[in-house]
C-alpha cells in the first residue's frame, strides 16, 4: 500500500488531517480502555436472554394459565365449603333452640 503524498497539500490540510487521525486513535484507546473497566455483563446477558427467549415466555404463559384455572376452581370449592358451612350453622342453631325447647318441656313436667 502506498500512502499519498502529503506534501502538496496546503499546511492547514496537513493540520487537519493529523487533528483527524489523532482524535479517531484518541477515541479508540479510550474506548478500549473504557471497556476494560466496565463489570462484565454476563448477568444481565443471562436475565436478558431468558426474557426474550420465546419458548420460555410460552410456557411461563401456560403455567400462569393453569394456575389461573386452578385458582378459579379453588375458589369455588371454597365458596361451596362456606356454603355448607353456612348451613351447618344454621342447623346448629335450630338444634340448640330445639333442645332448649326440650329442656324447658321437661323442667315444667318435671314440677
Amino acid at each position: 500500500m502506498v500512502l499519498p503524498d502529503l506534501s502538496q497539500l496546503p499546511p492547514w490540510a496537513v493540520v487537519l488531517f493529523v487533528v483527524c487521525l489523532a482524535i479517531i486513535v484518541g477515541l479508540a484507546w479510550l474506548g478500549e480502555r473504557m471497556g476494560r473497566k466496565a463489570p462484565p455483563a454476563t448477568d444481565n446477558a443471562r436475565i436478558l436472554g431468558a426474557v426474550i427467549d420465546g419458548k420460555k415466555a410460552d410456557e411461563m404463559i401456560a403455567a400462569f394459565g393453569r394456575l389461573s384455572t386452578r385458582l378459579a376452581e379453588n375458589t369455588k370449592a371454597l365458596e361451596a365449603n362456606t356454603a355448607s358451612v353456612a348451613s351447618a350453622e344454621r342447623e346448629i342453631d335450630e338444634a340448640r333452640t330445639d333442645i332448649r325447647e326440650l329442656n324447658r318441656e321437661i323442667a315444667k313436667s318435671v314440677k
